[in-house]
């Protein structure tokens, strides 16, 4: 323990079987810049902690040095209503747990030439209202925070969401020279929820429910497909926005405006309230679309392939049922569309012209 202005100084590695690093003040662990320093515990725990006020982790320079912690669990954490400032590139090669109490924030820090990485296998950040933002490198995340604070994840390489949680927005997204999927094993709440997979053709897994009371969006990458699995109600939000840009989207939801963006496979599910659908584009391979009460589509569809074969159509709604064009064309074999609804029906132009292509219409089931 070190009281105000106190340092303690290594050429670089600092072990033993348990390490715990706290200070009466703020407590700040430096490396050089662009130089690696090292923690390392032999198997116990690596606490760092001040008694009072911020933990910052930063770099003497402005290329940000490496803190590297081997063999212990890190547990860093501020003292209630401070900071923990990362300043610094941390590397764990075991579960990471940073804890900035009340309304602390986590925070990158800024003014440095690259932005500061956490890089773990598990990585858990909780706030009690501040802000949590940060540049990530791990397996799998948990992130929570309350009141008006926000998370804001910039991760690299493919990632799983567990249990998660932030006062307004929740905002995720990957990148990569490779895979950059996401998934959630866990829960994920806030107002505003929102997840972008970028990386290479990368995929969005729904594996556990994600509500959010004011809107909420999902986007692949490339050939990327939004699915949910196991298959249940697991997006649940008044407004959804899905983009698959070359990929497929197949998925139940609770909402009441859903607009979505791809050119593939299309398959939505919607129960809970009256549903009006948008579309980013009216060409895709084909179409599923049900709701329990009234059905809104606002945009024309059309799966024709001028040289092949065309997707189906088929959209049905327990209520009222209305849409723009249809078009089901195929040189090859033209596509059926199949449309049904519990009371009114009202379409514009719909066309399946070719070998084998049907309508079906009915309404007041």
């Amino acid at each position: 323990t070190f009281a105000g202005g106190s340092a303690l100084e290594s050429a670089g590695f600092l072990g033993g079987n348990r390490i715990a690093l706290s200070s009466l003040g703020t407590l700040t662990v430096q490396t050089e810049s662009g130089t690696n320093a090292s923690l390392k515990s032999a198997g116990g725990q690596i606490k760092i902690s001040p008694l009072f006020g911020s933990l910052n982790f930063s770099s003497s320079g402005a290329v940000a040095g490496k803190l590297n912690i081997v063999g212990g669990l890190l547990q860093a954490s501020s003292e209630p209503g401070h900071d923990i400032l990362i300043g610094a590139n941390i590397s764990s090669n075991n579960q990471a747990l940073f804890t900035a109490a009340n309304a602390g924030s986590i925070l990158v820090q800024g003014g440095l030439s690259t932005i500061p990485l956490l890089s773990a296998p598990s990585l858990i950040l909780s706030s009690g209202s501040g802000n949590i933002v940060v540049n990530t490198s791990t397996n799998q995340i948990t992130a929570n925070t309350g009141g008006t604070g926000s998370v804001l994840v910039s991760q690299t390489g493919a990632v799983a969401i567990n249990n998660s949680s932030a006062g307004l927005f929740f905002l995720l997204s990957t990148s990569g020279a490779g895979d950059a999927s996401i998934r959630n094993p866990g829960a994920i709440s806030a107002p505003i929820v929102g997840l972008q997979a970028g990386g290479v053709n990368s995929n969005i897994v729904v594996s556990a429910p994600i509500s959010a009371i004011f809107s909420l969006s999902l986007a692949a990458s490339g050939s990327g497909n939004i699915s949910d699995s196991p298959q249940a109600f697991w997006l649940n939000s008044p407004s959804i926005s899905l983009t698959a840009p070359q990929g497929s989207i197949d998925l139940r939801t609770i909402a009441q405006t859903i607009n979505f963006t791809s050119t593939g496979n299309v398959a939505l599910t919607n129960i809970g309230s009256n549903l009006v659908v948008t579309q980013g584009n009216s060409n895709l391979n084909s179409l599923y679309l049900t709701n329990d009460r009234n059905l809104l589509l606002t945009s024309d569809v059309n799966t024709s392939q001028a040289g092949g074969t065309a997707g189906n159509i088929t959209i049905r709604a327990s209520g009222s049922l209305t849409l723009g064009n249809l078009q089901a064309n195929g040189a090859t074999k033209a596509g059926a569309i199949i449309l049904s609804a519990g009371t009114n029906l009202t379409a514009s132009d719909i066309l399946a012209n070719g070998n084998n292509g049907s309508v079906s219409m009915t309404a007041g089931f």
